[in-house]
């Protein structure tokens, strides 16, 4: 999971994602600030979670089987050239259409 600080409040997004995977003990949630140095959040994360400022695309990707990113264009391209699902849940300064997308797919609301 990847935010950029500057684009989302972390209660927006990645508050509700690491509450609804908490519970997922053979996953490890990784949260990207988005800002070198920021390496925490201002609530509780779950213990299968890690928050990291920056961290680098291609060392991250490689190892990742899904993601849920703020619907920035630098994440979505990162996600499709590497063939990851992924799903946009907040609308972004750098994305203001942002919706619901898997691999590129619009998703129906619920």
């Amino acid at each position: 999971m990847r935010g950029v600080a500057q684009n989302i409040d972390p209660a927006d997004l990645v508050a509700p994602t690491l509450e609804a995977l908490a519970d997922q003990r053979d996953l490890l949630v990784v949260v990207a600030t988005g800002t070198a140095g920021a390496d925490e959040l201002p609530f509780p994360i779950p213990s299968n979670a890690r928050v990291a400022g920056f961290l680098p695309y291609d060392k991250l990707l490689p190892r990742v089987d899904g993601a849920v990113t703020n619907g920035g264009w630098g994440g979505t391209l990162a996600m499709l050239a590497h063939d990851i699902p992924s799903s946009s849940r907040e609308a972004t300064s750098t994305n203001p259409r942002s919706r619901p997308a898997s691999r590129g797919a619009e998703q129906p609301s619920t």
